[in-house]
């Protein structure tokens, strides 16, 4: 299951007090043996910039307040007594304080955006500053050596904190932008979908008309006949109707997906899109095909929607053909003369009878081996249809034990640097 930083972030939270509580009891006398250098600081510093300062503020004292009772818990169960236990670490709590409080007054994460590294390490080092110094005040342990300590180890543990937190935090906006561009995926290769079948109606569309037609031209011939003529009248006036509902229905779905929809892709673009959608096609696959792409020129595609569609459709076909560890490749060039696409895989071959008939509607050669039922046989036939809808040529050559090669080729009057190109949008 995918979790998104922003909900492993909720689920950590909780956890943060804990976690510097227990990362303070590491620490170091780095310098003159009297300064007490610890790690749970740099995780609040971090927090700085990811949570809110009300969340923030709870979270550093409830730090504090752990930190002081695991401390106090050790020395106790050590042997030492009441009174020294509280004088060496309740000063320590009005580190936790001030320090949250110093975090929450100067805001160190509104520095990140813009981002400004410097002054949001400055921030962090003098809320470290004013918390130890604090401490130091009541200790009664201030002199120019500590505060030249509590200086260096303030900016040191600011710079610390404040890359941390700025790795986290700008983890979080790409994995949102890679989200984004996920989701941009999947919603091109629907419409992507619905526009191959926009062409199906249409070619529906006009069978209807056609059909109404006939249905005319027989009522006409036989107007004399009341038995043919009638009938066929009202066969006509039917057809009419359902041929104004789908025309409507097609008119409607064309508006919608214009609203929705790009004039032109990029070749590149297209063929990204392509490779995303096989690796989650393949990703329950325990040895998926290899895809290899190739591309040869770039520029703007027209009909960017109806290559999609023809290009995915290529690629699954090669997909279950190659099989387990086979591979495909693509391989693309664009230049004066069009766009010239082959899409090849190394699986078992066709044989040369069946090459005639592979883009028939209805032809099949896949038959689900739980049922033997055959599979419905209109993806090579619907690629055909898009294919001679943007004007372009498909063929296949392949021979047994060979794979197979699939060839498009679509004149495009659209090119890079062209930004004039007369095209149309499909």
């Amino acid at each position: 299951m995918e979790h998104t930083s922003d909900q492993v972030l909720a689920r950590a939270r909780p956890l943060l007090p804990l976690a510097a509580a227990l990362l303070s009891q590491l620490y170091l006398y780095p310098f003159d043996g009297s300064f007490k250098l610890t790690a749970g600081v740099l995780l609040l510093g971090c927090a700085a910039f990811l949570l809110s300062r009300r969340s923030l503020l709870r979270a550093v004292l409830a730090a504090g307040l752990l930190t002081v009772l695991l401390r106090a818990a050790w020395d106790l169960t050590a042997g030492v007594g009441w009174p020294e236990t509280a004088s060496r670490h309740l000063p320590s709590l009005v580190f936790y304080l001030v320090y949250g409080a110093a975090l929450c007054g100067i805001d160190p994460g509104r520095f990140l955006e813009p981002f400004h590294p410097a002054a949001a390490a400055l921030a962090l080092a003098l809320c470290d500053f004013a918390g130890n110094l604090s401490e130091s005040l009541l200790r009664g342990s201030i002199d120019g050596a500590m505060i030249r300590t509590i200086t260096v180890v303030a900016l040191l543990r600011g710079c610390v904190s404040m890359a941390m937190g700025a790795a986290w935090r700008y983890h979080r906006v790409y994995l949102a932008e890679e989200g984004q561009r996920r989701r941009y995926v999947e919603q091109t290769m629907r419409v992507a979908q619905l526009r191959a079948e926009m062409v199906y109606l249409q070619k529906s569309g006009e069978d209807i008309e056609r059909v109404m037609k006939q249905g005319y031209a027989l009522y006409h011939r036989f107007r004399e006949q009341p038995d043919v003529s009638g009938p066929a009248l009202e066969i006509a006036r039917g057809i009419h109707e359902v041929g104004k509902d789908y025309r409507r229905i097609v008119s409607e779905l064309q508006v919608l997906l214009g609203g929705i929809t790009r004039r032109t892709m990029r070749l590149s673009e297209v063929l990204q899109m392509v490779q995303e959608s096989f690796g989650r096609f393949c990703a329950a696959r325990e040895h998926p095909p290899r895809l290899l792409v190739r591309c040869s020129g770039d520029g703007e595609i027209s009909r960017c929607y109806s290559m999609l569609s023809v290009i995915s459709n290529l690629v699954v076909n090669a997909a279950q053909a190659a099989g387990e560890g086979g591979e495909i490749h693509i391989d693309a060039a664009f230049d004066r003369d069009g766009l010239r696409l082959s899409v090849s895989d190394n699986g078992p071959g066709i044989e040369k009878e069946l090459l005639e008939d592979i883009f028939l509607p209805g032809f099949t050669t896949k038959f689900d081996p739980a049922t033997g039922e055959a599979s419905a046989g209109i993806g090579l036939c619907h690629v055909k249809n898009l294919v001679e809808a943007s004007g372009g040529t498909i063929t296949v050559r392949s021979a047994p034990g060979e794979g197979a090669v699939f060839t498009v080729e679509i004149p495009e009057t659209r090119r890079e640097g062209d930004a004039h190109g007369n095209t149309d949008a499909d």
